[in-house]
């Protein structure tokens, strides 16, 4: 006789994450208007709870989620004695799930029951946003502290639930997330706004992810939009600070680098922590050398401050005008004046037939192209 295939098969854990997915899809139609979709919210609700609280007995043992474990019949614990029996079977695993979250499911369960066998009647004292969002809650601390997963990765309409302003305004009520600007900044893993700094660190208070700057987990998002705007808000609140932007000397973005007077460092949003020197002019270590290439495998260097706002230690160079820090001593014999002249006008002669000065690399580069036409030759001092 051939064996029957299944055509489906969900265990208590992906049965649970099912009936929480549809959950919040018929939870985000409700706060769109459609009201009657509360209903089947708060029901889904209810019964992916209690399939994961059981899915949470059946990982310590299969046989903890019978009613009677010495009977031997498949009858499963009532939904009344799972916190009890998840409590007991994980004692000494030192877990247990707190009051609050009983309480939690056990209200839920009772406005499941009052749905299926009464009339129920929501009013703005018993708005089902906050009893869907303090379960939601409650259920994430458990799966996250019994199963070591996080609801944010497996619940397909996460990003867009955690939007919804109940479901914000119950979401660790008690803690404050770091905000820029006036602007609160989500975590990039679980999308929760209860970001906290904690030992010069940045955590998700939700999730426990950590992140090493603020701008890490700004940076960190998927999400293009929002890092333009968190970027946007960071910035006119450092600069409301007095704090100085420019482009990165390390990976060239625009206005993505700033200097922190604070701990007298600069830094990146891309880059994180960038090396820097300390300025001659105003002390800090704020400066950084900018190396560019001038043609024929040729580099010249600046100092630039993001402090001062300016290029440090340069001259003028009498050859081309424009500030340098590097120059070489040139002597020139002129051999036509005239072209000469067309090439270099502001080189005046000193005492003597020949010109002596010093200029930068680009224009050493130029009195080697006249070299080569026979304009001039270079002397030595």
């Amino acid at each position: 006789m051939q064996k029957k295939q299944n055509i489906l098969e969900l265990r208590l854990y992906d049965n649970a994450i099912d009936f929480i997915n549809k959950s919040t899809e018929s939870f985000i139609l409700a706060d769109e208007g459609n009201l009657r979709e509360f209903k089947y919210a708060i029901l889904l609700l209810a019964n992916g709870v209690e399939l994961m609280l059981k899915s949470i007995l059946e990982d310590k043992h299969p046989l903890f989620i019978n009613e009677n474990l010495d009977s031997g019949k498949n009858t499963t614990v009532k939904a009344e004695n799972l916190v009890k029996r998840i409590n007991l079977v994980y004692e000494q695993d030192k877990k247990m799930i707190k009051k609050t979250e009983a309480e939690n499911f056990l209200a839920i369960r009772e406005v499941r029951n009052q749905i299926i066998h009464k009339d129920v009647i929501f009013t703005i004292d018993n708005h089902p946003t906050r009893l869907y969002a303090k379960t939601l809650y409650s259920l994430d601390l458990v799966v996250r502290n019994f199963k070591g997963k996080i609801l944010s990765h497996v619940i397909d309409s996460w990003n867009d639930i955690v939007l919804v302003e109940g479901i914000k305004n119950n979401y660790h009520s008690h803690i404050k997330g770091i905000t820029i600007d006036g602007t609160p900044i989500p975590c990039p893993l679980c999308s929760i706004e209860k970001l906290i700094e904690d030992n010069g660190q940045i955590r998700c208070f939700n999730c426990n992810q950590v992140y090493n700057s603020l701008e890490e987990a700004i940076m960190a998002n998927s999400n293009e939009e929002l890092i333009d705007d968190l970027l946007f808000a960071f910035q006119n609140e450092l600069i409301s600070q007095n704090f100085k932007f420019g482009d990165c000397p390390k990976c060239g973005v625009e206005d993505y680098s700033w200097f922190n007077p604070n701990d007298n460092s600069i830094h990146c949003f891309n880059c994180g922590l960038i090396d820097s020197n300390l300025c001659s002019k105003c002390n800090k270590k704020s400066a950084f050398i900018v190396t560019y290439d001038i043609g024929n495998y040729d580099t010249e260097s600046e100092i630039y401050c993001m402090n001062c706002s300016e290029y440090i230690d340069t001259k003028l160079c009498k050859g081309c005008y424009q500030e340098k820090r590097e120059f070489v001593f040139v002597g020139i014999d002129v051999k036509n004046t005239s072209l000469f002249k067309e090439e270099f006008s502001t080189l005046e002669y000193g005492d003597g037939p020949f010109i002596y000065q010093h200029l930068c690399k680009a224009c050493v580069q130029r009195l080697e192209y006249l070299v080569k036409e026979s304009v001039i030759e270079l002397i030595n001092g």
